[in-house]
């Protein structure tokens, strides 16, 4: 039985909860749901049997944590082949007792990290750890791999390839997103949908975090942007903690009906995740039996798709116009070649921050230096400039292996800056767009050099295109350059190459970019010319370009051309922008241009010392920050650096984060440069007794070893001026009391992920009245909210950026008291 075949026919049915069906079991908070397949196999051949007699055709291995870091909490790291192996063979006892076709499903979570340079764990490290579960899942027999619950693009970005790399059988790809319609990490649904499309994974979609009808809201549309098949696993409603017990608010027949919608949109696979039984799959599959599954389009549209981890931006004819930013690159700016020198970021960075606020939409990066190494140089800036930018990045460079390694390390949808028709060129770099999803600028030229007509161009392209369709990239994956030369030394290209645009779409529908700048070389007043040619180009058709998108003249044409070329209509984003600047066009003076004022609104000053310090917390220069101090620490002591400098960056970041302007990624790599500066401060803090605003402890709740949330709030809390006890996770209410006391401490602070733990906070409430101490409690985690907070009188936080107000706020209180 093929698993596609069966989703063309007829929408196909996942089971439901395991964990849900194994704490009726008798399964404890605390103990390992994995430890089950080898102490308690039968137990687990009854939940499958229950669940593919309720309908299921596809049923979830007990192996949701069976990876090695999450085995290691449990001291089980060394049994993950048999744990994993077990689970398969306990699926595959309890489908011999039907007479139906049963897939299993090899289910894989989270680790539970981060990747560098937000976490801690190598990209070679994370993707050991899953290629390891899926090999054993593969070996053991499963027929798919099914991830689960994921919260990080990246992470889940290197699990799939790891995954492709193991086995050969169909890969589930799901995230789950928050009610703001993104993940922890930040990335929204087109976004993280669409790197997970061009690594070329079979179904893609969500579970867990919400009810079906949230779901629906969530991801209502995708099916018009995405053509990969799709799969809804929703919770039974939002929990709530009735008499001390989780309860699921969403009945089956509500479950049913809530995801009307989600079949109305087009799915292809449905199942359940927290607190769903064999009861809801039933109702399920009897509703919906006879659904027609989403159909996948066989004419792809001609539109680039390019995602950032965070945003994402589409390059087609009713888009506007791409601006590819030209600026990081060793041969245009010499400060960005002494970076590559001296293995550094900051001009990068700088360069990056001023052309997304000039108005880029993807950012060019080129680290060819004469002397370096271009494959190292990759490795150190992609993954910090990845989660520095929002913007999606082109990798420009001619070294094959470079380009791998910088398309390996990319957590989003890359442009290739690229290919051309010569043989070994498109041998080296097709594969690598198939395996990396990436999209590619080809220069229409071949071994015999550049073709001087357009005619002879477009026969160059469609060699190209033929060769490519053997690697299963269609034309839609390609930008064609213009091969703009200069102007100067041959004015007849100038016209080959505008009608080698306009060929390109009428005759083959490519899209089209170029690198603009090339035409005025060796030119007086460059950018009249380039704006001139730009302004032919896009008469042509032309889609995107390379070039600088701080030049004011530039700007001013693109924006006018999106209105004449039918790309900005009504001209709404033209008028939006221009109506408040005044006297734009008096005199031809052009006085302050949009561009310039939202420079001015947005920058970060980077001139004295003082800003630089300020500027590196606030963009997350971890290898500036320490250099920079040990400057400031001569003309400052070091309290005045934190409380002058520093702790108002970090408030910055938190009004950053809390506007959604900063994510998760950004928020981490500065509170990791605040950590790493007030590091280096210590020892001039001792000398000074540096003061503290209060003392907090800070735990996760007994039977809980789920600590990401718990850790990012410790660092906040820190950063801005708390001193801070972190127990870990998995503590028991005795330790945490014990501590707080012996420590003195001002608030305590516990966490919790699964609602099964949730109701350790509200016993710990209980066991401090009965000591007869009182210390204000604040809670927070995933399945925490204030009507819970409030049920046993805690302060609630949702993030780590509320816990630090919400703190201040508390000890605010008790001072006013005292």
């Amino acid at each position: 039985m093929d698993l596609h075949k069966l989703t063309d026919e007829r929408i196909v049915f996942l089971d439901g909860a395991m964990g849900t069906m194994l704490q009726r079991k008798g399964l404890k908070a605390g103990e390992s749901p994995e430890s089950w397949n080898l102490v308690h196999q039968d137990k687990i051949i009854e939940v499958h049997k229950e669940y593919i007699e309720a309908g299921s055709d596809i049923v979830n291995t007990n192996t949701f944590g069976g990876n090695t870091l999450k085995l290691k909490e449990y001291n089980l790291q060394d049994k993950l082949e048999e744990i994993n192996g077990k689970a398969v063979e306990a699926a595959k006892k309890a489908r011999d007792f039907f007479k139906r076709d049963v897939f299993i499903s090899g289910s894989i979570g989270p680790t539970g990290e981060f990747v560098k340079p937000v976490g801690n764990i190598s990209f070679d490290e994370m993707y050991e750890i899953y290629y390891r579960q899926v090999k054993a899942l593969g070996n053991a027999g499963a027929d798919l791999i099914n991830f689960e619950t994921m919260v990080d693009i990246g992470e889940l970005r290197i699990a799939v390839l790891a995954a492709k790399d193991a086995v050969k059988i169909p890969i589930f790809a799901n995230l789950t997103f928050n009610e703001d319609g993104r993940t922890l990490t930040g990335s929204d649904v087109f976004s993280a949908f669409n790197i997970l499309e061009g690594l070329g994974v079979d179904f893609i979609g969500t579970n867990c975090g919400m009810g079906p009808d949230e779901m629906g809201r969530m991801i209502n549309g995708i099916n018009q942007l995405i053509d990969t098949k799709i799969v809804v696993q929703a919770n039974a409603g939002i929990p709530k903690l009735i008499d001390g017990k989780t309860v699921f608010t969403c009945s089956p027949h509500d479950y049913v009906k809530q995801l009307e919608k989600i079949v109305e949109e087009g799915v292809n696979i449905i199942g359940g995740c927290c607190g769903t039984t064999p009861e809801f799959i039933k109702m399920v599959k009897e509703k919906f039996k006879d659904s027609l599954p989403k159909k996948i389009r066989q004419e792809k549209k001609s539109r680039i798709k390019l995602s950032s981890t965070t945003g994402t931006f589409m390059i087609s004819r009713e888009t506007p116009f791409c601006k590819i930013g030209e600026k990081i690159n060793p041969s245009a700016l010499k400060k960005i070649a002494d970076d590559i020198r001296l293995e550094s970021q900051s001009n990068m960075k700088e360069t990056a921050r001023k052309q997304e606020e000039a108005g880029a939409h993807v950012l060019d990066i080129n680290l060819g230096l004469g002397g370096s190494d271009e494959t190292k140089s990759f490795q150190r800036v992609i993954p910090e400039m990845s989660s520095f930018t929002k913007l999606p990045l082109c990798i420009d460079t001619t070294d094959p292996k470079a380009l791998e390694e910088a398309l390996r390390l990319y957590p989003g949808r890359a442009l290739i800056n690229s290919i051309s028709a010569e043989k070994e060129r498109m041998e080296k770099i097709l594969p690598l767009m198939k395996k990396y999803g990436a999209y590619a600028v080809f220069l229409p030229l071949d071994e015999k050099g550049i073709p001087e007509t357009a005619e002879e161009r477009i026969k160059v392209i469609k060699k190209v295109l033929n060769e490519a369709e053997k690697y299963g990239l269609g034309k839609e994956r390609f930008l064609v350059d213009a091969l703009v030369m200069t102007v100067s030394a041959n004015p007849k290209l100038a016209k080959v190459s505008v009608e080698t645009i306009r060929l390109a779409y009428e005759e083959l529908g490519l899209l089209s970019t170029c690198g603009l700048s090339n035409i005025s070389f060796g030119l007086p007043g460059r950018n009249a010319v380039n704006a001139s040619f730009l302004s032919m180009l896009m008469g042509a058709g032309l889609d995107s370009a390379i070039l600088n998108p701080e030049d004011e003249l530039l700007s001013i044409m693109i924006d006018a051309g999106n209105v004449l070329y039918e790309r900005d209509i009504h001209a709404i984003s033209y008028i939006k922008k221009y109506q408040q600047v005044k006297n734009f066009f008096k005199d031809n003076q052009g006085a302050q241009t949009a561009n310039t004022v939202l420079q001015e609104q947005k920058k970060v000053k980077n001139e004295t010392l003082e800003d630089k310090i300020y500027a590196a917390v606030v963009e997350g220069s971890k290898e500036e920050i320490t250099g920079l101090l040990a400057e400031g620490i001569k003309k400052y002591n070091a309290q005045e650096l934190l409380n002058r400098f520093m702790i108002p960056a970090i408030t910055y970041v938190g009004d950053l984060y809390d506007k959604k302007v900063y994510y998760l990624p950004q928020l981490m790599l500065s509170a990791e440069t605040m950590k790493k500066g007030t590091e280096y401060l210590e020892p001039y803090l001792k000398q000074e007794t540096r003061k503290f605003i209060a003392t907090i402890i800070i735990a996760t709740v007994k039977g809980d070893i789920h600590d990401i949330g718990k850790n990012i709030v410790s660092i906040m809390l820190e950063n801005n001026g708390f001193k801070v006890i972190d127990l870990g996770k998995d503590v028991s209410k005795e330790i945490v009391l014990e501590k707080a006391l012996e420590h003195k401490a001002d608030i305590i602070c516990l966490s919790a992920l699964m609602t099964t733990t949730m109701v350790e906070m509200g016993h710990f409430k209980e066991y401090m009245k009965a000591q007869r101490k009182e210390i204000p409690l604040m809670i927070g985690g995933a399945v925490v909210n204030q009507d819970y907070a409030a049920s046993i009188g805690a302060y609630f936080s949702k993030d780590a950026v509320e816990a630090v107000e919400r703190a201040k706020q508390i000890i605010g209180s008790i001072n006013k008291k005292g």
